[in-house]
């Protein structure tokens, strides 16, 4: 269960209502990308958060090396998903909705990509590994109904 509720809260990113269009976009940016494509997104994203100044004492150097080229694989993709591959689609959620359209569907397609990296059980025992200092019992009397 607190698996599932964690999965569910970093999955979350504000949404927009999804238009028939965009939801089309959506489909099929998820139906031309390969595992190989999202996990470069992931990767993306990951050097993305690293660049946070929160963040920024625990990347390497390697990470500031790749992420430029990890950049250049990511606009290629857009590119190529929105010029080619999904090019009627992508034109008509840019006419229904403007840029949200587009929006949304990456967004789609980013969390398919988390889901992928989330699905290796080296990646799931990191997201969880907190939990044997979570006092259970603690949370179970917050969630009893009063």
């Amino acid at each position: 269960m607190l698996r599932f509720l964690l999965v569910v809260v970093f999955l979350q990113i504000p949404g927009l209502a999804i238009a028939d269009s965009a939801a089309a976009l959506s489909t099929c940016v998820a139906d031309n990308t390969s595992g190989k494509q999202r996990k470069d997104l992931a990767r993306w994203v990951f050097f993305a958060m690293a660049a946070h100044p929160e963040l920024a004492a625990y990347a390497t150097s390697e990470v500031n090396t790749a992420r430029e080229s990890t950049d250049r694989i990511v606009a290629d993709l857009v590119a190529q998903l929105i010029t080619e591959q999904c090019a009627s689609e992508a034109n008509a959620a840019f006419r229904e909705q403007g840029t949200a359209g587009i929006q949304v569907a990456f967004e789609a397609l980013g969390r398919l990509a988390m889901m992928e990296l989330m699905s290796n059980a080296d990646t799931t025992a990191a997201m969880t590994s907190f939990q044997k200092y979570v006092d259970n019992d603690k949370i179970s009397e917050a969630l009893r109904t009063k």
